[in-house]
């Protein structure tokens, strides 16, 4: 099992006025990545309030799965990315709890192959 650092985990995370929706954008090109490996693909501040996850991938590979957590705690349970995917998954409101807490992706099934986003519709709450 390996850790692997998307581009984007790079990317400032922008923390605005309270109140104003934010999308945050992690997204990589994975190349023959293990069943088991985790994918850092942002780091958010303390206190963002997620609303929602928009997920667009490739066809991944044959019996591909992909958990979605934010620090420990799993935003989207595992889903089929064996084929191409494109949704929106609305999710009950989850507020960061640590500075630098991680989006991640969890792949399991097989080895996996193309394009992952996800990108994150939250709110500065503050803490």
């Amino acid at each position: 099992m390996a850790t692997i650092i998307a581009p984007s985990m790079r990317d400032a995370v922008y923390q605005g006025p309270q109140g104003n929706l934010s999308i945050a954008e992690g997204q990589i090109i994975l190349s023959a990545a293990k069943s088991g490996d985790v994918v850092e693909l942002l780091e958010m501040p303390i206190g963002m309030r997620i609303y929602s996850l928009d997920i667009v991938s490739d066809a991944l590979g044959a019996g591909v799965t992909v958990a979605i957590k934010s620090g420990t705690t799993t935003l989207v349970a595992a889903g089929s990315h064996a084929a191409a995917v494109a949704k929106v998954v609305p999710i009950v409101p989850y507020s960061t709890v640590a500075s630098g807490e991680k989006i991640t992706a969890t792949l399991s099934g097989g080895d996996a192959a193309g394009r992952l986003v996800v990108n994150v519709k939250y709110v500065a709450t503050g803490y």
